[in-house]
This record gives C-alpha cells, sequence and structure tokens, in this order.
C-alpha cells in the first residue's frame, strides 16, 4: 500500500492549479523537517517561480537531502535565484548568494555587477563578497590539472564569457563604485595575453591602468602573482611587471615566485629577467632571506642566476645560502663556489662542520676534498668515527675511491705500519670490505687468493677472514694451503689451533712444517706468558 503523504505531495506537485502552489508553501512554515522537506521537493518539480524563491527564501531550514536536490536543478531554479539576488530583501538575496556560489551559477554575473554599484552598502558588499567567491571557484578550476570532476563543460568558453562580462563593467570605470572588485579579477583569471588583462593594463582609463598597476604590487591571490610571472614568458611585460619583481617583498609573493620559478626559464623569459636588475629581498641584510622556507632554497639559486643583479650581490646571497641555508640549498648553491674567494670557501665549509645540524655537518663533510684546504683528507678520516649517522655516510663517499683494489695494488709497496692503518681505514669507509675480502679469497685464480690473503694479512685483517682461510686449508693447491697456515699462525685462538692441527696433517711437507712451527712457537709463548693475577685473592 503507497505512503498517503507521498502521495498526496505527488499529487500537489503535478497539479496545475496555482492553489497546489499555495498548499506547498504553506508546507515551508511548517514546524515539521518532513513536511517542509517534501514541500520544499514538490516546489522544485513544478515550474513557477515563485514557488522557487520561497524554497529559496526557506534555504537555511532544508536538510542536506532537500539542498542537493536544489542544486541538481539549478538550472531549472536559475531565473529564481535572479529575481531573489537582484530584488529579494537581504534575507532572500543572502541566501540566493550562497546557492549561486555553490552552484557556481556564472551566468549571473551580469546582475553581481550592476548589483557593485547599488547605493546601499549591504547590497554592494553582498555582491563583492559573491563575485569574489565565484572568482575563486572559477580560477581553481583553470589552475586544477584535468579540470576535476565538477569543473564546467566548456570550461574556456565560461572563463572568455566571466572576462568579457567584467571588461564591459570597466569600460564604465569612472562610474563604478567598487573598481577594485572589477579590475582584480581580470588579473585573476586572465592572462598577458587576454585582451580583458591588456585594456585593463595598457588601454583602458588612466585610472583603470593605475588601479590594475597598484594590484599587481600589491594583491597577495595566486592568480595576481600567476599574472606577474608568466609576463616575463612575453616580450615587453609591462613595467608594473618588473616593479613587482623588483619590489615586492611580502612572504606571499616571495614563496609563490620561487615556488613557480622554472628550473629551466626559456629565452625569453631570461632576456626578461636578465633586465631585473635589483631585488628588495634579496638583500642578505635586509632579513628577509630567512622568510625563504628551506624547500625553496634550490629554487632560489635559479632565480638569483636568471635576474640580472651585480656579481656582488649574487655571490653575497649565495655565500648566505652556504652559511645558512639547508642542506639542499646549500648542495644548489656549491655549483657557485668556484667563483667565491677560496678562503671565504674554506671558512663556510668547516663553519659548516662544527654545526649543530646534523645535516648541514654532513654536507660540509661532502665539500671538504675540494673545499677543506690541507687538512682536508685528515678531517674526512676523523668524520668516519662521527656518532652521526649522515656524516659517516658522507666522509665515506668522499672517501670511496680509497678501496681494498687500491691497497691490494699498493700493499707490497707500503710499509707494515702503513698497511695497517691502511686496513683500519679501510673497515670504516667501506663496511662491506670483509665480503670483498671472502669473494676474493673463494675466485677461481690461484695466484689472486694468494695475493689477497697476503695483503689482508699485511693490513692486519686476518683474524676477519678466518672462514676463507680454513676454505683455503681445503685447496687442492698446496702453495695455497701453506699460505693459508702460514697466516692462521699470526691469530691466536682456539678456533685457530684446532685447524693449525689438522694442517699439521696435511699432506704436503711443507704445510706439515709450518702448522707444526706455528703450534710449537704458540706452546713456547705459553710457558713464558705470566698468568694473569687475581685481585684480591684470599692467602
Amino acid at each position: 500500500m503507497s505512503d498517503p503523504l507521498a502521495k498526496t505531495f505527488e499529487l500537489l506537485s503535478a497539479s496545475p492549479s496555482g492553489h497546489a502552489a499555495e498548499v506547498l508553501q504553506a508546507g515551508l512554515r511548517v514546524d515539521g523537517p518532513a513536511i517542509r522537506g517534501k514541500s520544499a521537493q514538490a516546489l522544485l518539480e513544478r515550474t513557477g517561480t515563485r514557488g522557487h524563491v520561497e524554497v529559496i527564501r526557506h534555504w537555511d531550514e532544508l536538510d542536506e537531502h532537500v539542498r542537493a536536490a536544489l542544486e541538481r536543478r539549478a538550472r531549472h531554479v536559475e531565473p529564481a535565484l535572479k529575481y531573489a539576488v537582484e530584488h529579494g530583501d537581504e534575507g532572500l538575496r543572502r541566501h540566493a548568494i550562497e546557492i549561486a556560489c555553490r552552484v557556481e551559477a556564472y551566468d549571473l554575473l551580469p546582475v553581481l555587477l550592476r548589483m557593485l554599484d547599488a547605493e546601499e552598502p549591504q547590497v554592494a558588499a553582498d555582491a563583492a563578497e559573491a563575485l569574489r567567491d565565484l572568482t575563486n571557484r572559477l580560477y581553481e578550476h583553470l589552475t586544477r590539472k584535468g579540470g576535476g570532476a565538477k569543473s564546467p563543460r566548456n570550461l574556456p568558453h565560461v572563463r572568455n564569457q566571466f572576462l568579457t562580462a567584467l571588461d564591459q563593467a570597466a569600460t564604465r570605470f569612472a562610474a563604478l563604485r567598487r573598481p577594485f572588485d572589477v579590475v582584480e579579477p581580470i588579473l585573476i583569471l586572465g592572462d598577458a595575453e587576454h585582451f580583458a588583462v591588456k585594456k585593463a593594463l595598457w588601454q583602458g582609463a588612466p585610472g583603470c591602468r593605475e588601479l590594475a598597476g597598484r594590484i599587481l604590487l600589491t594583491s597577495r591571490h595566486p592568480g595576481v602573482m600567476r599574472l606577474v610571472l608568466d609576463s616575463f614568458g612575453r616580450n615587453y611585460p609591462h613595467a608594473r611587471a618588473f616593479e613587482a619583481i623588483s619590489r615586492r617583498d611580502d612572504p606571499e609573493f616571495i614563496c609563490f615566485l620561487l615556488r613557480a620559478f622554472p628550473k629551466r626559464p626559456s629565452k625569453i623569459q631570461q632576456k626578461n629577467f636578465a633586465q631585473v636588475e635589483s631585488v628588495a629581498w634579496l638583500d642578505p641584510f635586509a632579513g628577509r632571506l630567512e622568510t625563504v622556507p628551506t624547500g625553496l632554497q634550490p629554487a632560489l639559486v635559479t632565480f638569483v642566476s636568471a635576474v640580472g643583479l651585480p656579481l656582488d650581490m649574487k655571490l653575497a646571497v649565495q655565500e648566505w645560502l652556504l652559511r645558512n641555508g639547508s642542506p639542499e640549498g646549500r648542495l644548489a648553491a656549491a655549483g657557485v663556489l668556484g667563483n667565491l674567494d677560496e678562503s671565504a670557501v674554506q671558512r663556510i665549509v668547516h663553519d659548516g662542520l662544527a654545526c649543530v645540524d646534523p645535516a648541514v655537518q654532513a654536507w660540509a663533510t661532502g665539500q671538504l676534498r675540494t673545499y677543506g684546504g690541507p687538512e682536508a683528507f685528515s678531517l674526512l678520516i676523523e668524520r668516519l668515527d662521527s656518532p652521526l649517522d649522515e656524516v659517516r655516510a658522507a666522509a665515506r663517499e668522499e672517501l670511496h675511491s680509497f678501496d681494498l683494489h687500491v691497497m691490494l695494488d699498493l700493499h707490497e709497496q707500503l710499509e707494515p705500519v702503513i698497511c695497517r692503518r691502511a686496513g683500519e681505514l679501510l673497515l670504516k669507509i667501506d663496511p662491506d670490505l670483509v665480503a670483498l675480502l671472502e669473494a676474493e679469497l673463494t675466485g677461481p685464480v690461484r695466484r689472486r687468493r694468494i695475493q689477497v690473503a697476503r695483503a689482508a694479512q699485511k693490513m692486519g685483517l686476518q683474524e676477519r677472514i678466518v672462514g676463507p682461510l680454513e676454505w683455503m686449508l681445503e685447496d687442492d693447491d698446496a702453495l695455497v694451503r701453506r699460505v693459508a697456515a702460514e697466516i692462521l699462525a699470526t691469530i691466536s685462538s682456539p678456533t685457530v689451533d684446532a685447524l693449525l692441527r689438522r694442517a699439521a696433517e696435511d699432506p704436503s711437507p711443507r704445510v706439515r712444517e709450518t702448522a707444526a712451527r706455528a703450534l710449537d712457537q704458540r706452546q713456547w709463548s705459553d710457558l713464558f706468558t705470566p698468568a694473569p693475577q687475581v685481585e684480591n685473592e684470599p692467602r
């Protein structure tokens, strides 16, 4: 059995009688939300503008389900929205403006522009607020990649219509009561080549041109700031665009400029930015560089390289970055270290080594070989023992060219003391050193295995390769087994003693002799080694 209430509202929504509309409008004033909601939905399904206006009047009393139904039928109720915005009382007008913004009723723009000139301040203020909201919503659609699922179907057409309406209003610039609310949206939504932007900046009334130029210098809207930057991709940017780059020092503009600045400026951009000979916030002594977020410091290096600042100013900014920047900023600025005085660079690097920030210490460590001066290698070796992981990693990276293969080629020419120090250093530089030794000691070439084993012994690393030496004791070649026994003889441990006793029974006389001699020496050494005394032993 069907719901009688639902059937009633179905009949009322379909009835052509004006009395049915009056009944539904009365239902909007009922305290019960169910009746109120059904009345609103029934009125939305009818064609009468008056009924739609009443639904708009009760907007704040409707639940989200009904509001969503109204939004879906936005085109259907647009005449009512237009009437309510232009002729409604304050409450009705505000409800209509809220709905118009939610459904992005861009066709209402001409009405809003007329309302800007209303004598009643509140009417003009409401219109200005709605215009800002619609401008921002359209800008978000234009800048969102892919436009977004809720973007207008023909976004470029909507934008052009919006700008055309604004341009027509700007032609009456002298009569406008709120000229800023007309001109700023043009600069937000238009690009440097759009006719509306050109008219506002170049061809409009003197007052319009002056206001547009002032907006370029002061507006914090990303659309205006984007217009400033995009102008440099065209021939002959507006003079106020150059002035904005030179004079603006507000954090919003600085961050937008660096965030949007191209990593590889085009030829036209290079030509235009090279004409910027001063940038207020780039003075290292002005205290504005500290406001640049660390993530934007690499872009700062690119920007400084592009503009036409004097060389001493560019170098001052680069030096500030090297002293105070983030690791990324210092790394980007390091590309110009060669332009700075050598002693200044060394001071910067040495100051970085003493910094409390681990990332800065790591950066400075990575610059030692190039800019550390005579003490570079000793400082790098010291940092191999740093308690900070990133600093040790940076030191290992700088010393990575000194590796096992270098020592395998050099160990025969070096004194034993030097070889042992080199072995200690290699252990710190290369965490995989022992694995590399094991790989070499299990290789197919007999001569290479013997060379590596003797090099490891000379570097004092034999205790770390007992496993491979044990494998060498099983080698088919007697010379390999003898070398393994000789090296094992230099290691004192019960495990090695067992290996030497096994080698003492080797088929080769030379291997047996080497192992037996090592075991005899151990016995005599134990005989003359005093036993350790136990403290506080009772008498």
